[in-house]
């Protein structure tokens, strides 16, 4: 009688063994590290599929597809599906295998009934104890990792996250009048052409890396400067500028951020400590130290253009000071041609001046939005329309007006004019008509009156501001919206509601720092 129980103990313990160790194996996977490497990228399908598996779902082999055909190490859609679906059918057998062994083991009898009965429970019950203690190890994992993440001994766990803070915030390119539905970085990026300013040498800006550590990018409004700073911060995400000898590790700062009337070096460290914490690196005061120190980090200070014209002089004096104390650390500086003036010409190697697209970057660019074209749209025919219209041809050399013509062409019926004034009216136009596109909502206001509004903000920016004419403080749009109103026919409870209908859905104003 005595085995017997013993049996029956037994039993019970396998089976909780079996339960906890399937726990144990689904959260390690969870930890699995995402980057590049082939391997790596093999154990996320086969993760896929053990979660699969252990839901009882059925196979999702185009889902899996889907998610990694995108992927930088070379597996081929046929490659993943074979990897995800042999991977499902060798769990799915030893999950049916173990399964029958328990069972056939249970003794017969009301005892047995009671065993089954408890082993059914746990099975009931089982993925909500998992996902239970799941919970808990990540907030307690999440936990300790904010108390300490700024210690020596938690660097390569932060500098992890901060790569995949990085990752999630720059791999999909979010379009102001396109906002949902963003493109992927990976493939909608052009490598930018840049000259030198002491030697005219026609190159690609990605190989400036290579040439120099300390340089100025200059160029017009909408030609790239700030989406080259976001695809460095992802290759360095994805190991991709690990080809670099002194591997450095990119920090962004939006310059226009800056509005310290007193700016110091200090307040300038103390901002890049703040950049780490808005991607999952909190406390990195001594690793922002330290980086600086040794010339680990690489700093992106992106938009002097930006900064409000009060403050300007006073931030390019920090920065040159700061480029001089920390001469050791890599340093890119972007600024509208129209602004810059050689201000930091005696702390960098090089200032490159960004050329125009050219034919083939206009077609790389546009294969990205190949997808997304609708049956009797092309790359080739939009290409072919450029060319008969040598003046707007012109316009797409620009990045910005180039996916401004590429968003027009595929997702509304837009026909393209030969004039750049008439462009520039029909595409404001059809902007300011545009709708909600995934709830399909009406605009709520004629796009006559928010040209209005738009006008009257431009006059405004022409003549009574004698710099910075691309940005507006959102109390001074208010005053002018109770102005121009009335003239409308509409009340001032109609500001708020315009002003976020011209932003949401046109992308002809955008917010910056909240305002």
């Amino acid at each position: 009688m005595k085995r017997k129980y013993l049996l029956h103990l037994f039993i019970l313990t396998l089976s909780l063994s079996i339960f906890l160790g399937s726990v144990s194996s689904s959260y390690s996977q969870n930890t699995t590290s995402n980057f590049s490497s082939k391997q790596v990228v093999i154990n996320e399908i086969k993760g896929y599929a053990q979660r699969h598996v252990d839901n009882n779902e059925n196979m999702k082999t185009e889902v899996i597809i889907e998610l990694y055909q995108d992927n930088t190490i070379g597996l081929t859609k046929v490659q993943i599906a074979e990897i995800y679906e042999k991977e499902y059918a060798r769990l799915k057998e030893v999950k049916q295998t173990n399964s029958n062994s328990i069972w056939t083991q249970l003794p017969k009898g009301l005892y047995g009934w009671i065993v089954a009965g408890i082993l059914l429970i746990l099975l009931i019950i089982r993925d909500l104890i998992k996902e239970c203690i799941k919970i808990s190890i990540k907030n307690l994992s999440n936990w300790v990792y904010k108390q300490f993440s700024g210690t020596a001994f938690f660097e390569d766990i932060a500098l992890k996250r901060y790569r995949q803070a990085l990752i999630e915030k720059y791999e999909k390119l979010k379009i102001p009048f396109r906002p949902n539905y963003p493109l992927n970085m990976r493939t909608v990026y052009v490598p930018l052409k840049v000259s030198g300013s002491k030697e005219y040498k026609l190159i690609e800006v990605d190989h400036a890396l290579k040439d120099y550590k300390r340089f100025v990018i200059k160029g017009a409004p909408g030609s790239g400067k700030s989406m080259f700073c976001r695809y460095l911060c992802l290759s360095y995400a994805e190991g991709k500028l690990n080809d670099l000898s002194d591997k450095p590790i990119p920090i962004l700062v939006e310059l226009h951020s800056l509005k310290e009337s007193k700016l110091t070096v200090e307040i300038l460290e103390k901002k890049l400590v703040q950049v780490c914490a808005l991607n999952d690196f909190p406390k990195a005061d001594r690793f922002i130290t330290d980086g600086l120190k040794k010339g680990r980090l690489f700093l992106l200070l992106d938009g002097l253009d930006e900064v409000n014209f009060s403050l300007r002089a006073e931030v390019i004096e920090i920065i040159k000071t700061f480029i001089d104390t920390y001469e050791k650390c890599r340093v890119i500086i972007t600024c509208r041609t129209a602004v810059y003036h050689n201000q930091f010409f005696d702390v960098v190697q090089q200032t490159l001046d960004i050329e125009d697209f050219r034919d083939k970057q206009i077609r790389d660019f546009l294969k990205a939005w190949k997808s997304q074209m609708s049956p009797g749209k092309s790359v080739e025919q939009l290409i072919e329309q450029l060319r008969k219209r040598p003046k707007i041809m012109e316009l797409a050399r620009n990045p910005l007006l180039l996916t401004m013509m590429a968003y027009l062409y595929t997702d509304t019926p837009f026909i393209l004019p030969h004039s750049r004034i008439e462009f520039y009216q029909k595409a404001t136009e059809t902007l300011l008509e545009l709708r909600d596109q995934i709830k399909n909502i009406r605009n709520e206001y004629e796009g006559k009156n928010k040209r209005h509004i738009l006008q009257s903000l431009a006059l405004y920016l022409s003549n009574f501001q004698q710099s910075d004419r691309r940005e507006i403080s959102y109390d001074t749009i208010i005053n002018k919206l109770k102005e121009v109103l009335p003239d409308l026919n509409l009340s001032p409870s109609d500001t708020n509601p315009i002003i976020k209908e011209v932003c949401d859905r046109s992308g002809l104003l955008l917010r910056i720092d909240g305002g």
